[in-house]
Formats: structure tokens, sequence, C-alpha cells
């Protein structure tokens, strides 16, 4: 279960082949976006949640491999749909519905 487990980050490696902009793939960044500053201290919370699903998943590989394996596949599923459906929205869409600040 495990190993299964892996597969995450190893899914994740094909990602940087899907983002391209041959495959047409757009920045989604607003002028909201960039008008929030960013706090680097927001790292530290991101990290330890991160981690707390990764333990999660492991505690749950060896107390409950059946939802353990229902949830890691949920995920692939997830970041497999989000890859491919995202990329279907052009410049044009993202830029009429941005906010203007």
């Amino acid at each position: 279960m495990l190993c299964f487990l892996l597969s995450i980050p190893a899914i994740m490696l094909i990602y940087p082949y899907l983002n391209t902009p041959t495959r047409g793939v757009h920045t989604l960044v607003t002028s909201l976006d960039k008008a929030i500053p960013v706090v680097k201290w927001f790292v530290i919370p991101y990290v330890a949640w991160v981690g707390y699903l990764t333990i999660t998943l492991i505690y749950f590989c060896f107390k409950d491999p059946a939802l353990a394996f229902k949830t890691i596949l949920y995920k692939m599923v997830e970041l497999v749909n989000r890859w491919v459906l995202l990329p279907k929205r052009t410049l044009k869409h993202v830029t009429e519905n941005t906010l203007s600040i």
C-alpha cells in the first residue's frame, strides 16, 4: 500500500510536460492575485499541511488499507482531471473575467 502512496509524487512528474504553452495553457493570474502581497511565513502552515496529509495517508495505509486505497485513488483521479479540464480555458476567457483594482 505504501508503494501506491508513492504514485502521487510519481504522477506529479507528468505535470511539467502538460503545462506548456504548446498545449494552449495560459496563466490564470488576475490583477487581484497581483495585488495580494506575498507573506513568506505562509510557507510554514503550507508545509505543515502537506506533512499532515502525508502522515495521515501513511497512518491509514496501516490502519485501514481500503480507505487509504480509495483516498489515494481519488487524489490521483482529481489531479489528472484538473490537468485535463483546466487547460481548456483560454487567455481571452481569463482576461474577460478578471477583477480590476
